[in-house]
């Protein structure tokens, strides 16, 4: 029994295409191809697709703020950057730690940036 492909949501097909053998079965493969060729032109679907992106966009940009600017905020207050295998103190070299709260910070607001368009983007397509 084949899978009717053309019931698969654009999500699914894709998942499928990346899970596929198209050497083993190439029929299949063809198949597949065409439902989602056949998705691409249904204008819900793409809409559909495109949000789904558009919130998981939004989410990473929001984690990467959170992150970021949680590590500088505890690198301020501790006085002490901790990396994965060792920490900088600021008493020990003030101008490296400086320059990693710098740089840790420019990645927070880059992620604010991105997060703030892609929130912009979902609400204009709205």
């Amino acid at each position: 029994m084949e899978p009717d492909y053309f019931n698969y949501s654009l999500d699914e097909l894709y998942d499928v295409q990346e899970n596929i053998d198209a050497e083993k079965y190439p029929e299949l493969y063809a198949k597949l191809i065409l439902a989602i060729e056949g998705k691409l032109n249904e204008p819900s679907e793409v809409v559909l697709h495109e949000t789904k992106n558009h919130e998981k966009r939004i989410w990473a940009a929001l984690l990467g703020v959170c992150i970021t600017w949680g590590l500088v905020f505890n690198a301020v207050y501790t006085g002490s950057f901790r990396l994965r295998r060792s920490s900088v103190y600021y008493e020990e070299s003030p101008d490296f730690f400086i320059a990693l709260v710098v740089v840790f910070f420019i990645l927070g607001a880059f992620c604010l940036y991105e997060f703030k368009n892609q929130y912009n983007k979902k609400i204009n397509k709205d």
